[in-house]
């Protein structure tokens, strides 16, 4: 038998917690696993029409009636380890915020994620146990994951240059980054350096023009390329709403013993 939780959750909650339902999320670290292939995506066909599809629904949701709240944004489906002290999966971030101290003291040790000496600071130990967290593999849905990180860290800077879209700032960070580090973790040196390249590097409006693996453009920089050309074409607002995400997802989750 394999252990398997399906949800359906924006894009808010996904990458952070359900406003509505503090404790609702997932807020997880990903990779993407040897088995799958490398990004792939043609930037007009797939990219743009990625990007169109979000305008033409965020367009069409405003003259609805009653205004239609989001787009399903697709399933992802994530492979997540069990912790082996635990027996099972550890609870996502956003729960254990919700924790009691002594639960989230309790897990902590549990799981080995402080010393048996160390005196309980609620702030180190929930740190203490996402860093003891197995980082999820994305079994489908990378190259979705991929373009939309991309997006928010262009639509992130666009609106800090212009000094619009504060209230979504810290959503649009959250999409694309976890701690300290990107959230996906690609495969393959240059795929890694170009995608890092643009999270890490990419700032205001213009264009990045430094910093990539190869002097060729490669899928992610094409990526990159046409999404910031669509952005720049004051169509930003398009892709989220007025105070969230206009998109969902199915995601699910799996531990070690489900089979794909």
């Amino acid at each position: 038998m394999s252990d398997y939780i399906a949800n359906v959750m924006s894009l808010e909650t996904f990458f952070s917690e359900n406003r509505s339902n503090p404790g609702e999320g997932y807020d997880v670290k990903m990779q993407i696993p040897e088995l799958q292939r490398s990004f792939v995506w043609d930037p007009i066909e797939d990219v743009k029409g990625f990007w169109l599809d979000m305008q033409d629904h965020r367009l069409a949701s405003e003259v609805a009636n009653p205004e239609i709240r989001e787009m399903f944004g697709g399933t992802i489906v994530l492979h997540t380890r069990k912790n082996p002290h635990l027996g099972g999966i550890l609870p996502n971030r956003p729960k254990i915020a919700r924790m009691p101290d002594p639960d989230i003291e309790k897990l902590a040790r549990k799981i080995n994620a402080v010393s048996a000496r160390a005196a309980f600071n609620k702030t180190k130990f929930i740190k203490a146990i996402e860093g003891a967290r197995d980082t999820s593999e994305v079994i489908d849905g990378q190259q979705r994951l991929t373009v939309m990180m991309i997006g928010a860290k262009v639509l992130q800077e666009i609106g800090k240059a212009k000094n619009c879209q504060k209230n979504i700032q810290d959503v649009l960070r959250k999409v694309y980054w976890k701690s300290s580090a990107p959230r996906l973790l690609h495969l393959g040196t240059d795929e890694v350096n170009d995608f890092n390249n643009i999270l890490e590097n990419h700032t205001g409006v213009d264009e990045l023009t430094t910093g990539w693996s190869s002097d060729d453009v490669t899928p992610i920089q094409a990526a990159y390329q046409e999404t910031h050309v669509f952005a720049r074409r004051r169509r930003s607002k398009v892709f989220f709403g007025r105070n969230h995400a206009r998109a969902s997802c199915t995601a699910h989750q799996a531990n070690s013993r489900c089979q794909m």
